[in-house]
């Protein structure tokens, strides 16, 4: 996810000052930050790469009597089509990639 941003991070370490779980949720059902204050397997017994992984994990921390937060939904790239997602992005005018976008230019996406 190279257009997430530092202030995404600080609040993902914010929200674990009051949290045992920190999420970041993705549009297919995963995710793409996860943050955790100690030693919790909150990844047992939930399946991977699934449109409910996201939800498997809170699912989890609640079972495990776990608080837990979640910060601001983006998109990650995993697959092909979410290529599309970043181009789109770095088509935006945003400037926070310029390494990314420069990558894809060279590669003509």
């Amino acid at each position: 996810s190279p257009q997430m941003s530092l202030s995404v991070v600080l609040d993902a370490f914010w929200e674990l000052e009051r949290h045992e779980v920190v999420l970041g949720r993705v549009a297919d059902g995963g995710y793409y930050l996860i943050g955790v204050s100690g030693p919790y397997d909150v990844l047992e017994s939930v399946p991977m790469s699934t449109a409910s992984a996201a939800a498997g994990v809170l699912q989890r921390a609640a079972a495990l009597g776990l608080r837990a937060a979640e910060v601001a939904a983006t998109f990650d790239i995993d697959e092909a089509e979410d290529l599309e997602h970043l181009r789109a992005f770095c088509a935006s005018g945003a400037r926070v990639v310029p390494a990314t976008t420069a990558a894809l230019r060279e590669l003509g996406i």
